[in-house]
């Protein structure tokens, strides 16, 4: 008897530290699938304009990339896959990626002048360009250009309505120069250059 009752108080408490220990393992699945399912929110079955249409005020992201160059693929499973970039993504934009070679990528990639990829374009409601990110970036440097470029520091747009403000500034037409060397508007950027060498800039 007196063997029979250890035995059973032993059984319930392996029992009871057995039903523990499932508990924490329940948990630890649950949570490790939900950040595994957790994928950047791609508008997968909307073309361009349409996503445009919808935009709301939110600026509208193009990833430009193609089939055959690693750096697109090293860019989804780097940073795309980040939790930090997807949720950002989730609250702050409508993303959409564009097969430059195929479809309505061709015409796109002439409109917005691409020519290297992965090229990321930001728009607003209109199509018109507020900034691009090109080539790779790991999560962290390409969460801070998503911060930047939503904030709108040192976008197009900013730098233009400061030259407005300071048509001699030279930190202003200096960094439209590199942002029109980056959007490939050669001729903005020669523009840019020469009003800085004729001006008594500051």
């Amino acid at each position: 008897k007196i063997y029979d009752i250890h035995f059973t108080k032993i059984t319930k408490t392996l029992l009871r530290q057995m039903k523990t220990l499932n508990c924490v393992l329940l948990i630890l699945f649950i949570s490790t699938g939900c950040e595994s399912n957790m994928q950047y929110p791609w508008i997968t079955e909307t073309p361009f304009q349409g996503i445009l249409n919808s935009s709301n005020g939110k600026l509208v992201l193009i990833d430009f990339e193609t089939e055959w160059w690693g750096w697109c693929d090293r860019l989804d499973a780097d940073t795309y896959s980040n939790s930090s970039i997807i949720s950002f993504a989730k609250n702050n934009l409508l993303s959409i990626k564009i097969d430059a070679e195929k479809g309505e990528g061709i015409e796109l990639v002439k409109r917005y002048k691409v020519n290297g990829y992965p090229t990321i374009v930001f728009t607003n409601a209109n199509g018109d360009e507020i900034d691009r990110i090109v080539g790779y970036l790991p999560p962290d440097k390409f969460l801070i250009e998503l911060k930047r470029i939503h904030n709108g520091s040192n976008t197009l747009p900013a730098l233009l309505l400061d030259l407005q403000l300071n048509p001699t500034k030279f930190r202003t037409l200096y960094r439209l120069v590199k942002k029109y060397e980056n959007m490939d508007e050669k001729e903005l950027a020669k523009e840019m250059i020469a009003t800085i060498l004729s001006a008594d800039t500051d």
